[in-house]
């Protein structure tokens, strides 16, 4: 099986923390049709618990995904 995921992030002058993930090359993706596995809903929820959001874009080439939090600082 072939593919690629990329994946970044920074850290906005506001403190949002910007989390990117994008899928490409690999076998065709689609949105699932009646519902979200419980991985999506363990994801979704740990998000929100942290005052987050999480976009998702179900592209053909791979699935892309955005999570953003909110004011971020790094300990120190």
């Amino acid at each position: 099986m072939r593919g690629r995921v990329n994946v970044d992030w920074s850290v906005a002058a506001d403190g949002r923390l910007f989390f990117h993930w994008s899928e490409a090359d690999g076998p065709a993706v689609a949105e699932p049709a009646t519902r979200r596995g419980f991985g999506m809903h363990v994801i979704e929820r740990m998000i929100a618990s942290l005052n987050g959001e999480v976009r998702l874009d179900w592209r053909p080439e791979g699935l892309a995904c955005e999570i953003v939090l909110g004011a971020w600082t790094a300990a120190g």
